[in-house]
C-alpha cells in the first residue's frame, strides 16, 4: 500500500464512517463491509498498521484525519489509542463474524 493510499482510507475511515458514531458501531459498520467486499479487510488492516506506526514516528497525518470525524484528539498519543482501540474493535466483531459464517 503506497504511502499516500493508507492516508486517504484513514480519512476515509474517520470522516465518513466513524464520523458521529460509536468505535464500536463504526466498527460493525466496517466488519459488514469487510464480509461483503473481502479485499477491505486486509486493506483496513494495512491501514490501521500504517497509521499506528506513523502514530508511533510522530507523524501528526493521522490526529487530522481522526479530528476530522466526532473525535476529536490533541496529540499523536491520544491518536494512538484511539486508533488502536478501533482496531481492536474491529478485529472482535470481524473474528466474531467469521465464526458466525457471515
Amino acid at each position: 500500500m503506497a504511502s499516500l493510499e493508507w492516508k486517504e482510507h484513514l480519512l476515509d475511515i474517520f470522516a465518513a464512517t466513524v464520523n458521529q458514531q460509536t468505535l464500536e458501531e463504526a466498527a460493525e459498520d466496517m466488519a459488514s463491509l469487510s464480509f461483503c467486499y473481502p479485499g477491505l479487510h486486509e486493506n483496513y488492516l494495512r491501514t490501521f498498521d500504517f497509521s499506528i506506526k506513523a502514530l508511533q514516528a510522530g507523524d501528526n497525518y493521522p490526529v487530522e484525519c481522526v479530528n476530522r470525524s466526532g473525535y476529536k484528539v490533541r496529540d499523536a498519543e491520544s491518536a494512538l489509542e484511539l486508533v488502536e482501540d478501533l482496531k481492536k474493535i474491529y478485529m472482535r466483531i470481524y473474528v466474531a463474524g467469521e465464526v458466525e459464517g457471515n
